[in-house]
């Protein structure tokens, strides 16, 4: 692939230049939020949230009755 010499973010077609783009991007990150930080919001994902629908029937009820209000359904 040509490598697309131009300004800008994003893929220029570098693929060792967006690694070292990302290495540097994590290293930042870690730099101002601690080392742990990527450990704790990947923790987070996957766990039962309280607000969704399917935990929720009535506030799945309740939001349903709202949209058909205002698409006119009643």
């Amino acid at each position: 692939m040509a490598i697309k010499k131009g300004k800008g973010r994003g893929w220029h077609g570098d693929k060792a230049a967006h690694s070292r783009a990302g290495s540097l991007g994590g290293k930042a990150t870690a730099k101002t939020h601690g080392t742990d930080f990527f450990a704790k919001i990947g923790s987070t994902g996957g766990k039962i949230s309280g607000g969704n629908f399917k935990n929720n029937r009535e506030l799945a009820r309740r939001a349903g009755r709202k949209g058909g209000k205002a698409k006119g359904m009643r």
